[in-house]
């Protein structure tokens, strides 16, 4: 979909932007990573020729941009900024109308794409009546995507979008983006500095570095192979545990310790055979499981010990800390250890438990990515 092809930005004698190719393939994300002045936001200015190019081709979906119309150019690509750029003296519906607007669309279509689009957003529609002003800075970030998104363009140019947001609301937007784009497939570039925004969001990482381009690469590749130092010093000396971004719960579920453990854990069960079964597989708690295979609580080992009598039910709590299995490992890692448990539950959207993710489980996930060759800064 887009192609950089030699491109260069020349300021005078200063580049900030020297001899870079690279492709994103349609329905991809690609964050352009770096530090502060390494280029990115200039590079990616270039598609939409808010910035000209000294040198090189951009070609988007084959055709050069050199050769197309400027205004009709933009008008085919969303663009968010982390200042918003709502304008004021408008309604958020007027915000998000502004280019189906200049496309000459009805006025009931663009009021019925407004809709769709804060729907999809998880916006109250009652917000369309209201101006930038009066909206939170999550909600006016959302809003700054829905106009992007109006015309329903195939390429989204991103510009550290969510940087202005406070942290919480930064991290709920990050997810809810992420479950668009999922169901969208736009095609993306996305600028941020934010490791952490780049492996969550992207399907691939272009890093940058004084005006280069250092590596572009899948956010596995990038932190099993950093190309050099400078790549792996960015993406941190950490690089093995932020593969658990990348790994989801359902790549390391266990199944329950053993074959006969759903009987002996449904609620009637006698309470001393359950826990005879969490003694002999050496586990402090275990999930209650009712007959139709829902998690009905949690029984801990530490409340039956001492000649506990009675049934399951009689003794369980509440479920308390679980995942699912498109949830990724740091929230399971961080789940397992805010609970202070051995293990943690997996809970599929019927309710039904799917298995645990253990310690064991994690390690040997990252044992196995880092049996890839993940050299040192040093080398």
């Amino acid at each position: 979909m887009i192609s950089f092809q030699a491109v260069s930005k020349l300021y005078g004698d200063t580049a900030a932007v020297r001899d870079v190719s690279f492709e994103v393939p349609t329905g991809e994300l690609c964050v352009l990573l770096g530090p502060s002045g390494c280029g990115k936001t200039t590079l990616m200015r270039m598609v939409n020729r808010l910035v000209p190019k000294t040198s090189g081709r951009i070609l988007v979906d084959g055709e050069d941009v050199d050769a197309l119309d400027p205004v009709a150019l933009r008008r085919r690509i969303g663009y968010v900024i982390q200042q918003i750029g709502l304008f004021p003296n408008m309604t958020v519906e007027e915000n998000i109308r502004v280019v189906p607007d200049l496309l000459g669309w009805s006025a009931a279509r663009g009021r019925q794409r407004a809709r769709e689009l804060m729907d999809l957003l998880a916006l109250d529609p009652g917000l369309l009546a209201r101006y930038p002003a009066e909206l939170s800075g999550g909600q006016q970030q959302r809003v700054g995507v829905a106009r992007a998104l109006a015309a329903d363009p195939p390429i989204l140019l991103m510009d550290e979008p969510f940087g202005a947001v406070d942290p919480v609301n930064r991290a709920a937007i990050q997810e809810e983006f992420l479950a668009l784009q999922k169901r969208l497939r736009k095609t993306v570039i996305f600028v941020s500095h934010d490791i952490d925004e780049a492996l969550l969001l992207g399907s691939r990482i272009a890093v940058m570095r004084a005006g280069e381009l250092v590596q572009c690469d899948t956010p596995d590749a990038l932190l099993a192979r950093p190309a050099d130092a400078f790549v792996s010093s960015f993406v941190g000396e950490d690089r093995v545990l932020r593969h658990l971004r990348l790994l989801t719960v359902a790549d390391v579920l266990v199944a329950e310790p053993a074959a006969d453990a759903a009987a002996s854990l449904r609620p009637d069960a006698p309470v001393r055979e359950a826990a005879a079964l969490m003694e002999q597989a050496g586990r402090t708690d275990l999930v209650v499981v009712s007959s139709d295979g829902r998690a009905a609580g949690r029984l801990r080992l530490e409340s039956v010990r001492e000649g506990a009598e009675g049934t399951v039910r009689d003794h369980m709590e509440a479920l308390g800390p679980a995942v699912s299995p498109e949830d990724d490992l740091r929230h399971a890692a961080s789940s397992m250890l805010a609970g202070g448990l051995d293990a943690v539950p997996c809970i599929d959207r019927n309710g039904r438990l799917a298995g645990y993710v253990t310690p064991r489980g994690i390690a040997g996930a990252l044992k196995r990515r880092a049996g890839r060759r993940m050299p040192l800064a040093a080398e």
